[in-house]
């Protein structure tokens, strides 16, 4: 093969992953569709949140690298949410969460498309959590929630071997888990869990942080009232704060530029890879 063999070949395969990519856009699409026609029924309050908050602002939709969708609800709202989802989510589609199955690893709401695993497509939705205005406390209140986030990472993650591992290092694995993990019940975690998301009250909050993501000390100010905006690719119109600008630079540390192309191609391709080895119909 001569090298503008091999580059046709590079060139074909990477417009392939594109055509794949934009299909799985379209899938996140309707999930949020979805999403929000049940929100803008019930008058239940959602903004967009990382990613998604900045590729609205931004990108006007998806950042083009990029296929998942954020966004983030108060907590107050969480019950309120959980139980629409239970009651009117239309047929083909599903949720996971830690408030409907402790076995559930991740501190989100999930919602996904029937025959999609939730791992690669979904919707994930936030916990907005009231934060104290106290310095002393704020540290104290992210350590507690890291230790809890970690606790639960550790709990739900599996310690498993290479498939060649001796049976010493099986042994030893198995051992970690069982004398750091076996005392903590899942059902424990959970009880934590939900006593930190609701510890501080969110409509009495100057602040709020986004429950599990430390070092964000964010302003309920920059909150209402909130904006909707038309993005193109979503086909839909997505609420966004007020003051975006201020919580994209909390978020990304006031740098929203675009990374160099080496970066947001890798971004891309391990997002490609992700949702390419994915196993339809399973439910991670």
């Amino acid at each position: 093969m001569d090298l503008s063999a091999f580059k046709k070949e590079c060139f074909d395969y990477v417009d392939s992953c594109f055509e794949e990519f934009e299909k799985t856009k379209q899938v996140m699409a309707d999930i949020f569709k979805v999403f929000q026609r049940l929100c803008k029924n019930h008058n239940l309050v959602y903004y967009a949140a990382f990613g998604t908050l900045l590729g609205s602002i931004r990108d006007n939709g998806f950042i083009p690298w990029d296929a998942d969708i954020d966004v983030m609800i108060p907590s107050n709202e969480i019950h309120k949410l959980v139980d629409l989802l239970n009651k009117e989510l239309p047929e083909g589609y599903y949720y996971v969460s830690n408030f409907n199955d402790i076995a559930y690893p991740f501190c989100q709401i999930r919602v996904c498309k029937k025959g999609y695993n939730s791992f690669a497509y979904h919707l994930d939705v936030f916990y907005m959590i009231g934060y104290p205005s106290n310095p002393k406390k704020q540290v104290k209140f992210d350590k507690m929630m890291m230790k809890l986030f970690y606790r639960r990472y550790a709990k739900y993650e599996k310690v498993t071997p290479k498939e060649n591992a001796s049976k010493k290092i099986i042994y030893f694995c198995k051992l970690i888990r069982k004398l750091f993990l076996g005392v903590i019940s899942k059902k424990r975690l959970e009880k934590e869990c939900r006593k930190l998301i609701f510890k501080y009250n969110f409509e009495d909050s100057d602040f709020f942080t986004v429950f599990c993501h430390t070092n964000y000390k964010l302003p309920k100010s920059a909150l209402n009232p909130a904006q909707l905006i038309k993005c193109e690719s979503f086909d839909e119109k997505v609420y966004v704060p007020k003051d975006s600008k201020t919580l994209l630079n909390i978020f990304y540390h006031e740098d929203i530029s675009y990374l160099p192309i080496s970066c947001r191609f890798k971004e891309f391709y391990e997002s490609f890879l992700r949702i390419k080895n994915s196993k339809d119909g399973d439910i991670l």
